[in-house]
């Protein structure tokens, strides 16, 4: 027995040593998994993509920076937006080397394998950047913060990551001179990779809007030309603070506060406002802007499904149809944000003794309280919601000295003939109920690619009252590109009428208007008329 005694145990220890260089070998395995996890589910670089360009287009153009704004909420989605839950799920193997590395690594005076706390701080950075996305900087500032203390002051792209994004955010919120401040430690910490780029181009024009900015103190401006001013530099924070110096506000300065509240995180307060500019409706492109805000908002930064509703009802009233349409195919496919599911899902699985308690417990009530949050502020705006309409402005009447001149329609009869209720017109009724062309609309196409419809268009300054059924709103002339009958539903006789402000009307197929302001008519017979602006009355489909 005792000649076996030995032999057993070489035969233990051969054993145990196959099983713990196994184990060791799994959970180097385990390591790459992560890895390759945090890879995939991160995207680091194309995070800093997507943030330099959103800078720059904040940055540089306000404008035309919609459809920008649908296209990176697209790309937005799909950064630190999935799950991976099979990468720390340990066997009873991997657990065995995970344990033993950790037993041998102090002896060679090797920190602990963190994995467990790898996998917090990836939802802690997670959940930052959700709430940045949505838009929530002081919660993503707080939270990237928390990251920067509990990171090692490494090189790694987690670092990187986060001190990025909190410049950015910094940047965001009006605290310039700490977002230039950590902009310029990723310059130099990470020179050469696409963090230092994407810091490079944030500090560039962060110095030249402070330069701009300094300059604009020195000018001899009042409160609000340096309000408007300060919000084409998007210097957000100080356009606040002098936009609500002012007693009284245009609908457009109302909608410069309301888009400055907004990008300092204050969205709240920003949905209250564009509320009251749409309920208001004291200027159609002030309207048609803060509507647009109202429908990112409820589609893409968590203003909720009653938000998103009467955005787009509102959009398809002001004829917004291709903005709608845009913005509901993007929020069809982009991601759903798994950050919330997932820390529910681990703050319910804790255990007392988990290290990971106040962290998890943390985020789990600052999601609850911001979803508690905005579910009552859509409660307390229901009944506004239902109360926002266009009100009808009134017309007013203009006196026509003579009738009507009878008009010829090829293969049709007389109108006025057939119509005698319309001879010895004098007062209002300048468009018979009964249309000839059934139901025909005019096409408006904008400048801006925008297309409207309306039965009648009246001229009243330098506004064009667009009618509708019941409906009515007013668009400047400025944006006007043509007006037409759209093809291919209309007939091929169908045209419509331009009634100038000498009575006469002249039978019109297409109008175009040039950047000089000039009606340029496309007749019936083949023939163009030019008319000034201070010509035209009207315009209907008879």
């Amino acid at each position: 027995m005792n000649r076996w005694g030995p032999l057993l145990l070489i035969a233990l220890l051969l054993a145990g040593f196959v099983m713990v260089a196994n184990a060791i070998i799994g959970v180097k395995l385990l390591e790459l998994r992560v890895k390759i996890s945090r890879e995939r589910i991160l995207n680091y670089e194309l995070s800093s993509r997507v943030l330099k360009e959103k800078f720059l287009l904040l940055m540089q153009d306000q404008k035309q920076a919609f459809d920008s704004e649908v296209r990176q909420n697209l790309l937005e989605s799909s950064i630190m937006n999935d799950r991976d839950p099979d990468a720390l799920t340990l066997d009873l193997n991997e657990r065995i080397g995970y344990w033993v590395i950790n037993l041998i690594r102090p002896l060679a005076l090797k920190p602990f394998l963190q994995l467990l706390a790898d996998q917090e701080q990836l939802i802690m950075m997670k959940y930052a950047f959700f709430m940045e996305r949505n838009r929530r900087y002081d919660k993503a500032i707080d939270k990237y913060k928390d990251l920067q203390e509990l990171l090692p002051r490494d090189n790694s792209d987690a670092r990187g990551f986060v001190l990025l994004h909190l410049g950015y955010c910094q940047a965001i919120t009006g605290a310039t001179n700490e977002a230039i401040e950590g902009l310029e430690l990723v310059q130099a910490d990470f020179a050469g990779s696409h963090y230092a780029q994407t810091a490079a181009v944030l500090l560039d024009l962060l110095r030249d809007a402070r330069q701009a900015q300094a300059e604009l103190e020195k000018e001899d401006l009042s409160n609000i030309e340096k309000a408007r001013r300060l919000y084409a530099l998007s210097r957000f924070k100080a356009s606040i603070a002098l936009f609500r110096k002012e007693k009284s506000l245009s609908a457009m300065d109302e909608y410069r506060l309301a888009r400055s509240l907004e990008e300092t995180g204050q969205v709240k307060k920003a949905i209250a406002d564009y509320m009251r500019i749409v309920q208001q409706n004291r200027d159609s492109v002030a309207v048609l802007e803060a509507n647009r805000r109202l429908l990112l908002i409820g589609n893409f930064y968590g203003g909720g499904q009653q938000v998103r509703q009467m955005a787009e009802k509102k959009a398809r009233d002001l004829g917004d149809d291709k903005a709608v349409d845009v913005v509901v195919e993007v929020a069809a496919n982009r991601r759903k944000d798994v950050i919330l599911e997932e820390i529910r899902e681990k703050a319910n699985s804790l255990t007392p003794e988990s290290k990971a308690d106040p962290m998890l417990r943390e985020l789990g009530a600052e999601i609850e309280e911001s979803i508690s949050l905005e579910e009552k502020l859509i409660d307390d705006r229901m009944q506004m919601l239902d109360r926002i309409y266009f009100p009808r402005i009134e017309v007013p009447r203009q006196r026509i000295d003579r009738p009507l001149d009878p008009i010829d329609i090829p293969d049709q009869g007389d109108f006025l003939t057939a119509n005698p209720s319309l001879k010895g017109i004098q007062e209002d009724n300048l468009v018979s109920s009964a249309r000839l062309f059934g139901n025909l609309l005019l096409q408006i196409s904008l400048r801006d690619q925008r297309i409207l419809q309306g039965e009648e268009l009246l001229l009243q300054g330098d506004q064009l009252l667009v009618r509708k059924s019941d409906s009515q709103f007013s668009i400047p002339l400025d944006l006007v590109g043509t007006v037409q009958i759209p093809q291919p539903d209309a007939d091929a006789n169908a045209f419509f009428l331009v009634q100038s402000t000498d009575a006469s009307q002249l039978k019109t197929r297409q109008i175009m208007i040039n950047a000089e302001g000039q009606w340029i008519l496309r007749l019936v017979s083949g023939d163009e008329r030019v008319l000034q602006t201070d010509q035209i009355r009207q315009v209907v489909i008879p």
